[in-house]
């Protein structure tokens, strides 16, 4: 037996325990992806706080179903010099759900 072929063995091992000891498997990840989508379908066009934005605010659109969301820019809350970018971005569901959420 090899060395590489014992640290391949030794890493598979870990990532499989790793998974079991937190509970998750690919499959529950789409689960979680719909769960999330689903709960972002009910703040359409509510604002949230997004740190890739200018104003550091930003608005949800509309959700696609590849996982993208569509947002614009808002108007700040303390900074009233910066103004938002016209048009609509993309960000990831994963990262506005966590705006949202947490």
């Amino acid at each position: 037996m090899t060395i590489n072929t014992c640290c391949y063995k030794y890493k598979k091992r870990n990532i499989e325990a790793s998974k079991v000891k937190h509970g998750w498997m690919v499959s529950d990840l789409n689960d979680t992806f719909t769960e999330q989508d689903n709960e972002l379908e009910k703040v359409i066009g509510e604002t949230f706080p997004d740190n890739f934005s200018n104003t550091l605010r930003s608005r949800l659109v509309f959700i696609q179903d590849n996982g993208t969301c569509g947002v614009e820019e808002v108007e700040g809350l303390y900074n009233k010099t910066r103004v938002p970018k016209k048009g609509i971005q993309a960000r990831r569901s994963g990262y506005v759900h966590n705006c949202f959420f947490f």
